[in-house]
């Protein structure tokens, strides 16, 4: 995980005086994305694999989606998105289904709002018909041949109550609610509800699966104050890149839906394996804006 983080600092800090260095970063980064992809296929598709292992390694390969999305080759993003669903699909993590196609679709609706030309917008708007084509026929030829069906999990959503998810949440906000004032203040510490909280299932202690009430029962409604006021400013971010129109603000946007989506339903702060890909991702989206931004003022002057 230190290798992780200084990788992040590393990437994204190189950019911050270099207005030409987002694209490299990007191609960079997406030169491991097809290695992940198939080191994924390969274990799930082993004779030797843990079904919880398989299902929780897919989020190695859909946190490369702001990439993909940022990507600058004609169509082979809408090839690299339909592999990541199939790989969802197969994953069988509802989760990570929700949190690729909510992104994907606010990826389009952002390209189609900031991009003015007539011929850009069509050719967004058949590389999308292109993308759920491919998903389509994709999900078909898994389900046929697999016997791997996302639908039939969707639809026990109300039986097994997002896998627990509905009881680990009251739990949470139970325990949160009759804590003494020091746990409010300051919380129990890192991952304190997996060590503290003592909530077992399905054979072993969780997380609150719930990014929000991890943070305020882990670090007490200071913690909670400072995560809240980082991820309004992400957005905020994303608003102004919006309304300037500028090429980065359909992925930077999708990357924040995947992060809400996988905070509010499962848990991806406390787990930096995951979270250090998007954190390259806002830092170099971050920093080609301000050169941008300071570019023109400059300009100006």
């Amino acid at each position: 995980q230190l290798f992780m983080w200084c990788a992040v600092f590393i990437i994204a800090f190189k950019g911050v005086d270099n207005i030409d260095y987002f694209d490299k970063a990007i191609n960079r980064v997406m030169l491991f994305f097809p290695i992940v992809l198939a080191l994924y296929l390969s274990y799930a598709f082993s004779d030797h694999y843990k079904a919880s292992d398989q299902a929780n390694s897919i989020y190695y390969c859909l946190l490369f989606l702001p990439f993909v999305l940022a990507y600058k080759r004609k169509y082979l993003n809408v090839i690299y998105i339909a592999a990541l669903f199939a790989c969802s699909s197969i994953s069988l993590k509802r989760t990570a289904i929700i949190g690729l196609v909510l992104s994907v679709f606010i990826f389009y609706v952002v390209e189609l709002y900031t991009k003015d030309e007539l011929k850009k917008k069509f050719a967004i708007i058949v590389g999308s018909i292109l993308l759920i084509i491919i998903c389509v026929g994709s999900y078909n030829f898994l389900a046929d041949n697999f016997n791997i069906d996302i639908i039939s999990r969707f639809d026990s959503i109300s039986s097994d109550e997002g896998s627990g998810r509905k009881y680990i949440w009251e739990e949470v906000w139970n325990q949160q609610k009759n804590a003494p004032i020091k746990h409010w203040i300051l919380g129990e510490g890192s991952n304190g509800v997996y060590y503290k909280a003592n909530i077992f299932l399905l054979r072993d202690y969780v997380s609150a699966h719930d990014d929000f009430l991890e943070v305020l029962y882990d670090y007490g409604i200071f913690g909670f104050i400072f995560y809240i006021a980082f991820i309004i400013q992400i957005i905020i971010y994303a608003i102004r890149m919006i309304k300037k129109k500028i090429s980065i603000a359909a992925p930077f946007t999708a990357s924040i839906a995947l992060f809400v989506t996988m905070s509010v339903t499962s848990h991806l702060i406390i787990y930096p394996n995951y979270f250090y890909l998007i954190m390259i991702f806002w830092g170099i989206c971050i920093a080609k804006y301000e050169n941008l931004y300071n570019q023109k003022r400059r300009s100006l002057m």
